[in-house]
């Protein structure tokens, strides 16, 4: 959205009509998918965002953390229930 003729974020695009909420649903599904089956490039993406935003946690998925059996499960069961609110 940043580089796109849209000067506000919208559910819908009011000068390209692109769906951003569609947009959005698809890429956390793509990434919710990967971290579920850990899919190598979208653990590599979380290490980096890990080892960059939460450098020192015992919990991070980067360099310093290492993910408990089930807590990475547990943590996508609880974004899947989160109920998103859908801005007009």
């Amino acid at each position: 959205w940043g580089l796109s003729a849209d000067a506000q974020l919208k559910m819908r695009g009011q000068q390209t009509g692109i769906n951003w909420h569609k947009h959005q649903e698809s890429y956390l599904q793509y990434l919710l998918e990967g971290l579920r089956q850990r899919s190598k490039p979208v653990m590599e993406l979380f290490r980096v965002w890990d080892a960059e935003l939460f450098p020192d946690t015992e919990s991070s998925l980067g360099v310093a953390g290492v993910v408990k059996d089930g807590e990475l499960d547990a943590a996508l069961d609880a974004l899947r229930s989160a109920d998103f609110e859908e801005e007009d």
